[in-house]
Order: C-alpha cells, then sequence, then structure tokens
C-alpha cells in the first residue's frame, strides 16, 4: 500500500510541476562587501536544467558549491511546488557598484532569464565589525543578528537573519534556537535553501567562515525600541561541538507622518494602482465589475480594500471580491492584489465612474504618495421593467421578518425585565397578584396580535430571485477566467436554486437526499439529476484544488444556466 501511495505521489508532483509557470530568482546575500569579502550567489527555480551566471568583470569565483532540492507547499494554489537551488561564493576585486545576473536556466531548446542584482563593494576595513573580531580572539565562533535597517517605519518591511562567524570550517549545526522578537511583529520567512552555504573569508591574514540562516522579513506594528533576544545553536566540525549565544540587538520603529491622506488604507512601501470595466454598454438593473488592482511591495498583505465614490446611479452589489498573489522577499510582500467590485446599475444614460485614489507612504521618500486611477464612462440603456429595490430589505427581501423578529422580541420582554417590576412583585404579595392577573390579560392580546403578524408574514412571500442575477454575477468570473471564486460562487447558486424551487426561499438548506426526493417527486428526469449533482461535485473539488477543470469556464456557466431555468419553471 505504501508503495503505491509513493507513486501517486511521485505522479501528483510531477504533474503540478509540470503545471507551474517557470520561474527564475537570482539572490544574493549580502548585497554590501568589502572588496575581498566572500558572499553567496544562489539561483532559485522550479526548473532543473543546466545554470549559466552573467559575472561582471572583477568577480572572482569561490571554491564553495551549493545543490539542492526542496519542496514547499503553496497555500493559496493548493499545489506542492518543487524549487532547485545552485548556490556558490565568490568575491569582488575592485571597488563599485556591480550587477550581477541575469541567470539562465537551460532546459531543452527552452532558456528561462532571471532578475539581476546590484552589489556594492567598499574598501576594505571600513565595514568591519570590530565587536565581532575581538569575540573571535576569545572564542573560537560567535553570533550576530543582522538587521538590513537599524531603525523602520511602523508598517515598514525590515530584514532579519542570524550571522555565524567561525575560527574554524563548519560542517553542520545543531539545536538551533532561533531569535526572539520581545515586542509583537508580523513575522515571515523568506524562502531560500535549506542548506546553508558557508563561504571563507580572510581578514589581516586570518581565516574564518560565515554563514547565515533563518531570515525574515519582518513588520512592527507599534514604534518604539523593540529588543530582539539572541539565538543559540551547537556548531559542529565533523564530531567536535561548540555552543554558542549571540549577542542581542535592537531596532528603533517610528511611528509613520500625521498628516495622513483620507484615502490612505496602511499601505508603507512602494505601490501602483490601476482599474478596468469589464463592459461599458449594459442595461438598466445589470452588474458591472470594476477591477482594480494594487501592485507593488511593502506591507502590502496589510492593505485594505479601497473605498469607491460611487455616484447615486450605482450601487454596490454584495461584497467586494480579493484576489492576491505574493510572495515575501527582501522587499516585504511582493506582488499583487486584485479587489472585484460589483455594481449595480440603478438608472440609464450616461454614467461616470469617478477615479479611484490611492495613498500610501514611501518610506524612502519619507512622505505620503497618492496615485489617482482613470475614471470609466458607462452607456446605459432604459430598461421599462426594472424596478429600484427597496434598501431597507436585504438582498433577498429577508430583512422585514428579521426586522418584525426582533420587534416582537423586545416588546414581549420588555415590561418583565424592568428592575421596579422585580423589586415591587417581590416586596409585597399583593402587587405580585397583581402582576399575575396582568400578565395573564397582556399575553392573551399578545396572542392576537402574534396571530396577525404570523398571517401577514404567510401572506408576504420571499422575494423570488431571478436566475438571470446569478448569471451576471457569474460572468465576470468567466470573463476573467477566475477559477475557485466562480466554483465558489457557482455552489452556492446552485443551493439557492433549488431551494427557492423546493421551498420558495433560497436560504433554506437542503441535504442532498431532500434534494433527491424533491426531484422525484417533481419527475425530473435522471439526465437532469445527473448533471445538476456532477456539476455541485465539481464544483465542491474544484474550489478545494482536488482537481482541476477539465472544461473551460464558460461550458460550466451554461450547464448552469440550463439548471436555473428549469427549476425556476419549477413551483414548490
Amino acid at each position: 500500500m505504501t508503495k503505491y501511495i509513493g507513486i501517486l505521489f511521485s505522479l501528483m508532483t510531477g504533474f503540478f510541476a509540470s503545471a507551474q509557470k517557470p520561474y527564475v530568482e537570482l539572490i544574493v546575500q549580502p548585497t554590501e562587501v568589502e572588496v575581498g569579502q566572500a558572499f553567496n550567489v544562489i539561483v532559485k527555480s522550479n526548473i532543473s536544467g543546466d545554470i549559466n551566471i552573467d559575472y561582471p568583470a572583477g568577480f572572482e569565483q569561490g571554491y564553495s558549491v551549493m545543490n539542492s532540492m526542496e519542496q514547499e507547499f503553496d497555500g493559496n494554489t493548493g499545489e506542492v511546488i518543487t524549487y532547485y537551488f545552485h548556490g556558490r561564493t565568490g568575491t569582488l576585486t575592485k571597488e563599485g557598484k556591480f550587477s550581477i545576473g541575469p541567470a539562465f536556466v537551460r532546459k531543452g531548446n527552452k532558456v528561462y532569464k532571471s532578475n539581476k542584482v546590484q552589489v556594492i563593494a567598499k574598501p576594505k576595513g571600513c565595514g568591519m565589525n570590530e565587536s565581532i573580531d575581538a569575540t573571535l580572539f576569545k572564542k573560537p565562533a560567535c553570533g550576530s543578528i543582522v538587521l538590513s535597517k537599524d531603525k523602520v517605519y511602523v508598517g515598514e518591511a525590515v530584514v532579519i537573519e542570524s550571522k555565524v562567524t567561525s575560527r574554524f570550517k563548519p560542517t553542520h549545526y545543531d539545536s538551533y534556537q532561533g531569535y526572539i522578537i520581545a515586542s509583537g511583529a508580523d513575522q515571515h520567512k523568506i524562502n531560500g535553501p535549506q542548506e546553508v552555504l558557508v563561504r571563507n573569508e580572510n581578514k589581516n591574514n586570518k581565516e574564518r567562515f560565515v554563514f547565515e540562516l533563518d531570515k525574515q522579513v519582518v513588520f512592527f506594528n507599534n514604534p518604539g525600541k523593540v529588543k530582539i533576544d539572541p539565538f543559540e545553536m551547537t556548531l559542529q566540525s565533523g564530531f567536535d561541538g561548540f555552543e554558542l549565544t549571540s549577542k542581542k540587538n535592537d531596532i528603533r520603529v517610528v511611528p509613520l507622518p500625521k498628516n495622513a491622506p483620507q484615502w490612505f488604507t496602511g499601505g508603507v512601501g512602494q505601490f501602483d494602482v490601476k482599474c478596468v470595466v469589464n463592459k461599458s454598454d449594459l442595461k438598466q438593473g445589470e452588474i458591472v465589475t470594476l477591477t482594480l488592482e494594487l501592485s507593488g511591495y511593502g506591507n502590502l498583505h496589510d492593505i485594505s480594500d479601497p473605498k469607491l465614490n460611487l455616484p447615486k446611479e450605482l450601487q454596490l452589489y454584495g461584497d467586494p471580491e480579493r484576489k492576491e498573489k505574493f510572495s515575501f522577499t527582501d522587499k516585504g510582500a511582493d506582488g499583487t492584489i486584485t479587489i472585484y467590485y460589483h455594481l449595480r446599475v440603478l438608472e440609464s444614460g450616461s454614467i461616470t465612474i469617478p477615479a479611484v485614489k490611492f495613498a500610501y507612504f514611501d518610506p524612502q521618500q519619507e512622505k505620503y504618495v497618492t496615485k489617482t486611477t482613470r475614471s470609466n464612462s458607462l452607456s446605459v440603456e432604459n430598461d421599462p421593467s426594472f424596478v429600484v429595490a427597496d434598501n431597507t430589505q436585504s438582498e433577498y427581501g429577508a430583512g422585514n421578518t428579521i426586522e418584525r423578529f426582533d420587534t416582537n422580541e423586545t416588546a414581549s420582554s420588555g415590561f418583565f425585565s424592568n428592575p421596579v417590576v422585580k423589586w415591587v412583585g417581590i416586596s409585597t404579595p399583593l402587587c405580585l397578584a397583581f402582576l399575575f392577573f396582568f400578565a395573564r390579560a397582556r399575553k392573551q392580546k399578545e396572542s392576537t396580535k402574534e396571530t396577525v403578524t404570523n398571517k401577514q408574514l404567510a401572506e408576504n412571500q420571499v422575494e423570488k430571485i431571478n436566475p438571470d442575477e446569478w448569471l451576471s454575477l457569474l460572468a465576470p468570473h468567466v470573463a476573467n477566467q477566475n477559477t475557485i471564486p466562480f466554483f465558489t460562487q457557482l455552489s452556492k447558486y446552485l443551493q439557492n436554486s433549488v431551494s427557492q424551487a423546493a421551498r420558495g426561499d433560497i436560504n433554506w438548506v437542503l441535504s442532498k437526499d431532500e434534494i433527491k426526493i424533491f426531484f422525484d417527486q417533481k419527475n425530473l428526469d435522471t439526465d437532469f439529476q445527473n448533471e445538476f449533482f456532477n456539476l455541485q461535485q465539481t464544483c465542491e473539488l474544484s474550489r478545494y484544488g482536488c482537481q482541476v477543470p477539465t472544461d473551460n469556464l464558460e461550458s460550466y456557466a451554461a450547464k448552469a444556466q440550463s439548471i436555473f431555468y428549469r427549476l425556476d419553471s419549477i413551483t414548490s
């Protein structure tokens, strides 16, 4: 059995690897060095192939080489991604700024290209940490907590990692206990090879060995001086081990300036924004989708959805949908966030969707920056049959029912919850008798009122949802090929459609057996039942990443349309 599970896992891994978008990244650690100081050059890729790197003049390759393979689980897609790492050390022989890369990975007749990395080489001795040198005179090895910045703004990304320097060449390490940030902070591991790459450095003809590990990008939420407690480990050289504890470190976190624009939503970094609509010509009552894309790097994952300044002719239809695609790097959360605003058109004529303003704080410029999108124009055809719904009710007409229930409950319980009445009832039997007869008369009165209310509720049937509304909400996902949001919404609408047909109310949740009984009672043919349950199963498997859809979304939308119209023709 274990053998077959292993074979199945290998096949699934191979399938996901073949379906992944090619990815090649060049990583340099550190990016500021002294002339002659060794540093690491690492190529990370999900493609296994021949590797070539463009090095600048003045770069000398070292002898340390590392090759490894690791697998990571992507929580956004549910895929297991295999990454290949190739690393080597090197030095720069002169001062200046140098561009390393790009790296090229060749597989078959295709070549994939990476990014470039800028490295600064400073004169010898200008950036040496004398405390480490002094410690090495006393101990065979020492550790330090390295910060990319010693002062940051609230929400600004800072890179923290553990650094080990030793006089002997380490073979491995054990019992590592990472550094601890005393104050609350948002910490994220930066994906890199788990196998460390040791490089050798020479200072005054004295050789030493250096490596880094436990690299994280951190965002601080509160201002103040934050302490970072030391890390511990046992550094091994063969069978010999040396226990070391690093020095402490701290970082100063300063608050953001107080003159934030009103459209600031918490972004700290460097970002851009753009928006489009899926259509500009439509009829009154239809849904138009405004897609807003935020891109860049910083605390992208913490940015709230920008608010729209909508005219009276437009109404937000449901909650905005949010799709995130970013990874944590030295710059912070780097990628894009896409927000879908579904808007219902209430009136006809020419309508303008105002430009969206988005503000963020740029820590490099140390000021707030505002970006403005372009406005969008709509041409709306009049539809005499469209009637604007009462905004005091919920989207599905259930607002009156809830409101009546709350009102009755308050009216019936208000008298008896009065502390004065309770005191009078306890203080004298005469009052208790009076309250008994009073409550009995009141109960009869409320019983009559409840009968009238129930009769009114029976007469006010739940508003019926037209299948075209479900299809119009699915249309943007089909157009944008948003697989998971499409099947998530479709699963909900399938349940709503059968609940409306069976009970006259979409808020019922029917089990599969109850749905099957209803279909049999209405003499629905086997082909229809199979199509309904198969589509429902496809939704569940696809939305949780257990199955990749075999057809395009248009075909599933067509099946849903047929089911919606068939169920809409049935009355319970």
